[in-house]
């Protein structure tokens, strides 16, 4: 059980331990995540000056980049050796 922890990286036992004890400040912190992506993409919208659907577009992809790349991070990050 000990090794478990270990092998764990401290910010994914931080994050479990804070789902687990304190669903309300989960939230809360979730949310603010959320406000602290959508400003700045926000202000990218605007300065960009691209019509709708180009800007759809490039959203979409990167959005889906990024995605990948957190999805490869947390894989591997959970393998067992």
């Amino acid at each position: 059980m000990a090794d478990q922890r270990i092998a764990k990286s401290s910010t994914m036992y931080l994050f479990e331990k804070l789902v687990k004890n304190h669903p309300k400040r989960f939230g809360t912190f979730l949310a603010l995540i959320g406000v602290l992506v959508l400003t700045p993409d926000t202000m990218v919208m605007r300065f960009s000056n691209l019509d709708r659907w180009p800007l759809m577009g490039w959203r979409g992809v990167l959005m889906g980049v990024t995605l990948l790349i957190i999805w490869r991070l947390f894989l591997f990050s959970n393998t067992k050796e």
